[in-house]
């Protein structure tokens, strides 16, 4: 419903299939195994979900290949968002997902096979359907009164609620320009605004980024810029205002819980500010972008680091 937050409205591509198989894929298994399938970037694939039905008996070859004489019924998918101009060819792409004989389904089949002990057959559960004007993002709002001025203010001129991507500053005494400006981004009130006065103020580019990550917990702010200076291989001093906020308390898959020692995790809100050269500010884009994709030197040593 309409409130202060923002929303996002797009087009997508819901996919369902049936698959017998030894166990579900994680969830960011099959967020991986959609995307490269049909080649396109994760960001596009949304809402990927995997639920476990009846046991299945195999047949005896497929008995002989899985070393288990059972598998299960699985209903997975998940949402493709798209243009809408583009959505009639990613109809036919996602159509092509059961079918082995096809690229698509090839690469498909592959990846499940890779991750899991078994996978017999595939079908569509139903045809792709095409839904347009859906909310295909959110935006959180600010509280206004979280943003901090620094030097001689009066206070700010932000509104008591922020809307996503706006802009306020600080209210100098003097009634002199601020330094800098406070954003709403994500729900957090980042960067800072500071009057003038008798220190010296240096200006700059940044480029901001959030992050959302499933984890044991926090890593120190130490931590965290020494692993986002790694990742992106710069400086430690390039990197400032690291933050990382800890959520709900979500359970893992059978095979991550067995990795973690632990049966849940929790949903961390990381992020934080490069210091980037005006003219390099266009290429750090691209490369902070890769953070959360592990297929891209970026993203590897990003999840690597946080391993450690």
């Amino acid at each position: 419903c309409p409130g202060h937050d923002s929303v996002m409205i797009g087009d997508k591509v819901l996919l369902t299939l049936a698959v017998v198989a030894s166990e579900c894929p994680s969830t960011a298994q099959l967020h991986t195994i959609l995307a490269n399938a049909l080649e396109v970037h994760r960001n596009m694939v949304k809402d990927v979900f995997c639920e476990v039905g009846e046991e299945v008996m195999l047949p005896k070859d497929d008995a002989l290949l899985a070393g288990q004489p059972k598998a299960r019924a699985l209903t997975l998918g998940g949402d493709l968002v798209v243009n809408a101009t583009e959505a009639p060819d990613v109809l036919l792409r996602v159509a092509q997902l059961p079918d082995s004989t096809t690229a698509i389904g090839y690469r498909f089949a592959a990846a499940m096979r890779g991750v899991l002990d078994y996978m017999g057959v595939a079908e569509q559960v139903h045809k792709p359907v095409h839904m347009p004007d859906q909310v295909i993002g959110l935006h959180k709002a600010c509280r206004g009164d979280t943003a901090r001025p620094l030097g001689n203010s009066s206070g700010t001129n932000c509104p008591t609620i922020m809307s996503d991507g706006s802009i306020c500053e600080a209210r100098c005494s003097s009634g002199a320009t601020a330094n800098g400006s406070f954003m709403c981004l994500s729900g957090k009130v980042r960067l800072k605004s500071v009057c003038p006065g008798h220190g010296v103020v240096m200006m700059g580019d940044k480029v901001l980024f959030t992050l959302g990550v499933v984890a044991s917990e926090c890593p120190s702010p130490a931590q965290l810029r020494a692993i986002f200076a790694n990742a992106m291989e710069v400086d430690t001093e390039a990197v400032d205002g690291v933050f990382c906020e800890a959520g709900e308390e979500v359970p893992l898959s059978e095979d991550d819980a067995r990795l973690a020692g632990q049966p849940t995790a929790r949903v961390l809100t990381i992020g934080g500010e490069f210091n980037a050269p005006s003219d390099d500010a266009q290429d750090w884009l691209p490369r902070a972008a890769q953070l959360p994709d592990k297929t891209t030197p970026v993203g590897s040593r990003f999840v690597a680091a946080m391993w450690q």
